[in-house]
């Protein structure tokens, strides 16, 4: 894998190459209910930290809660940690990246990179995520 691989989130590639100069506050109070609102529902989809995200303000106001992209790259921040995310092939052959980047079917077993029922939206058949650390 690469750096320079397509499939990398921008935000993840910022987190990774220059460490940040000053400390983060995590004082601050919408960032502090963020943070603990999304380690206390670590399990659970997606879904339920936008769901609740749209609960809070409906509340009160005041609660400037931060967004799901947002806490994951403060997250991200503060642990020093990224989660890469790459295209394999279905049969774990290869993983779409450096040279394979390009690919559509596994230069190995010719199994297509993308389901096929709607080739149009290019939804890989498997995933496989990376850990990096930013320090």
């Amino acid at each position: 894998a690469s750096l320079d691989d397509n499939n990398f989130d921008p935000a993840n590639l910022k987190c990774l190459h220059p460490p940040p100069q000053e400390p983060l506050n995590i004082m601050e109070p919408d960032l502090h209910l963020s943070l603990d609102i999304f380690l206390a529902i670590s399990n659970a989809s997606e879904q339920t930290y936008h769901a609740v995200h749209a609960t809070l303000p409906r509340y009160d106001p005041e609660y400037g809660i931060l967004s799901y992209y947002d806490i994951k790259w403060q997250v991200a921040e503060l642990s020093g940690i990224v989660l890469l995310l790459h295209h394999i092939c279905i049969n774990t052959c290869i993983m779409y990246t450096s040279l394979f980047r390009d690919l559509e079917t596994c230069s190995i077993c010719h199994e297509p990179q993308y389901e096929q029922l709607k080739p149009y939206l290019k939804i890989p058949h498997q995933e496989f995520y990376t850990v990096r650390t930013t320090f």
